[in-house]
Formats: C-alpha cells, structure tokens, sequence
C-alpha cells in the first residue's frame, strides 16, 4: 500500500499495478445530493441517442420505408406491454419480497426507498440461472426482480448496493 510522501491526506493504494489511486476507505456521499452525482458522458450520450433515432424515423419517412416505421412501433408497442404484465409475470413465475417473506430484503427495500425518495416498487424473487438483477417499469409501481441465485450468493452490504443501484434508477426517472 502506498502513502503520500508528506504524511497528509488519506492513505491510497495503487490497483493492480495499474496506476491508479484508489482511497482506502470509500467517500461518504451526502444522501440529499445523491440524485445530482451523474457520469460525465450521460448526457451526451443521451442526447447522441436520440439524435439518431430522429435520423433513422425521418429517413424513414423521406425514403418511404413504412417497414421501418412499422416494426419501430411494433417494438415499442412490445416494450410498453411487457412492461405493463411485469407484475403478473412475476408473481406467477416467483414469491413477492414484503414484511413477511423476507423481511430483512423489504427492509432494505423499505429504506433504500426513503433514502432516494423513490416510488414505490415491488420486488420479486424468483428462481433462474441467471444472477442479473431485472428492472421494470414506465410508471409506478416499478418492479425489481431478484435472482434466488444472487439473494443467496449475496452479504447484506452486498444485497443492499444491489438494490440501491435498481432503486436509484426509478429515482432518477421520476419527477420530483
């Protein structure tokens, strides 16, 4: 572990070998900032995406390609109506997390709400091979689907960054 040479400021190590410095201990962010702390490149990359969806709807348009058109709105129709099922998928295929089944998950749940003032969400456990966590929704209640495969390969720190990352992505979405 390297130190700075004059004593002063937090300690640092160099990752792998790779140059970098990483502090030893993680900052504290301020929970009533965490929804303006965003990557640098988000916002042009958004704006870059829907730059070229408007490119490819008005070539479409002047080249007089209906297909196009067609199956952009086929897959929107799709994503909006998976999006809408999502609870009912979720309830057949797994076990809903509440006070009862797995109380210690909707805590977390429970607080991490609180903490990013976000809507309200409902999260499921169900069992795949998979371990990616599963995000749903375009309007409140939002759906976090839990793998059982992670829930239990996961500490509850662990646990908890996971579900805060999934609660924070409806926090940013929603108008306050």
């Amino acid at each position: 572990m390297k130190t700075p040479e004059s004593g002063s400021g937090p300690r640092v190590r160099d990752a792998a070998g790779a140059g970098w410095k990483i502090p030893t201990t993680p900052p504290r962010l301020e929970d009533a900032r965490l929804l303006e702390y965003r990557h640098p490149s988000e916002l042009p990359m958004l704006c870059l995406s829907l730059a070229t969806l408007a490119i490819m709807l008005i070539g479409a348009v002047l080249f007089k390609h209906k297909e196009i058109l067609l199956s952009i709105v086929g897959i929107w129709l799709a994503m909006i109506f998976t999006s809408l099922q999502a609870v009912t998928y979720n309830l057949l295929r797994g076990v809903e997390v509440t006070a009862s089944q797995f109380p210690t998950v909707h805590q977390m749940v429970e607080e991490l709400r609180q903490r990013f003032q976000a809507p309200p969400t409902r999260v499921f456990v169900v069992r795949q091979f998979s371990v990616e966590t599963e995000t749903l929704g375009f309007r409140a209640p939002y759906t976090i689907v839990l793998p059982s495969l992670l829930l239990d390969s996961l500490e509850n720190d662990e646990l908890r960054y996971v579900l805060g990352r999934r609660s924070d992505k409806f926090a940013s979405v929603t108008p306050a």
